[in-house]
């Protein structure tokens, strides 16, 4: 009895108090009859959305099968002075990525036309410790382009259903 009321408190308490699952991204099994083509990116860039879509099971190779093409093209990444600290050196910088996708059908008929989607982060920058900034900035470009891809899979979700 004593369990059933606390987990029942559980239940209750935890999503009352704001916790909630985070990068749980709902794909609809429709999405394998996507095809994504990753086009004129560069080498290390198309590198890394093939690793992110395979870690979500979608290939990348083309396919007669598909009902759709969606088509990655002109990868945008810029990386500025968000602040800088009392000696005048960056202590913050902001990281903006942009990629163009166009979604086809197996015909070349566009379903959606050529379209942006963005993200951006801020991260700070250590003098002291250059090589743990450097990592972090690596880390955070991987989460960048997966969130990329996220915007992308919601939208397509949209269509797919």
């Amino acid at each position: 009895m004593n369990k059933t009321i606390i987990l029942l408190m559980l239940f209750l308490f935890i999503p009352s108090c704001g916790w909630q699952l985070k990068g749980n991204n709902y794909l609809s099994p429709d999405i394998e009859n996507v095809d994504i083509t990753v086009q004129s990116l560069d080498p290390q860039i198309k590198i890394k959305f093939k690793s992110i879509l395979d870690r979500y099971m979608i290939s990348s190779d083309p396919s007669n099968e598909k009902k759709f093409r969606v088509t990655l093209s002109e990868f945008e990444e810029n990386k500025r002075i968000a602040s800088i600290n009392s000696t005048g050196r960056a202590s913050e910088y902001r990281l903006n990525m942009a990629v163009t996708y166009v979604v086809t059908n197996l015909q070349e008929k566009k379903i959606i036309d050529t379209n942006k989607i963005s993200t951006e982060e801020v991260y700070e920058f250590s003098q002291e410790n250059i090589l743990a900034s450097w990592e972090e900035e690596q880390k955070l470009k991987s989460d960048l382009i997966e969130n990329l891809l996220s915007q992308l899979f919601r939208k397509l979700n949209f269509l797919l259903n």
